[in-house]
């Protein structure tokens, strides 16, 4: 079965990214639709013609380190799934990137075609669900603003008003 899935490998090892890049081909996934960069600002020069559903992002890279690339990326690609592919054994750092937005956070060494593709997909279907939600709310809100009706919500505990349109 054929992946579409548009991957964005941001390694500076390029031999290691090419292992990444063969396990993924192994896996399904087209071969026009996985590039790689080595630097962040490699990866804003590349979105220019090519726009990453994933990255695989290692967090040491040429011109950035630690958990500011993670930050750097989010901030350049806000609706791409971001998986962090590093050497570092970190189970507080991991914790913190989840909680910041990564969707997942794998070591190098236990990365394999398998693993890669569950990862990949999962991570990707929660990023769609993510924007669902964000443009039903955002919809939600801007008819609960603009109603001619006054509308609000109450906490059903202590009873306080939680929302409350212009009409009200």
């Amino acid at each position: 079965m054929t992946k579409e899935t548009k991957i964005l490998i941001v390694e500076d090892d390029y031999f290691f990214g090419q292992l990444i890049h063969f396990q993924l081909s192994s896996g399904g996934y087209l071969d026009s639709h996985i590039q790689q960069v080595k630097s962040i600002e490699e990866l804003m020069e590349i979105l220019e013609f090519f726009t990453p559903e994933v990255i695989l992002l290692d967090l040491n890279i040429t011109d950035s380190s630690g958990i500011d690339t993670f930050y750097k990326a989010r901030d350049i690609c806000t609706s791409s799934a971001i998986i962090i592919l590093t050497g570092t054994e970190d189970e507080q750092l991991a914790n913190k990137l989840v909680k910041e937005g990564a969707q997942d956070y794998l070591l190098k060494g236990d990365a394999n075609s398998k693993l890669l593709s569950k990862t990949i997909e999962y991570s990707r279907e929660r990023v769609l669900q993510q924007l669902r939600l964000a443009q039903s709310e955002k919809r939600f809100r801007s008819i609960f603003e603009v109603s001619p009706l006054p509308v609000l919500t109450v906490d059903s505990t202590d009873l306080k008003i939680e929302m409350a349109n212009n009409a009200f």
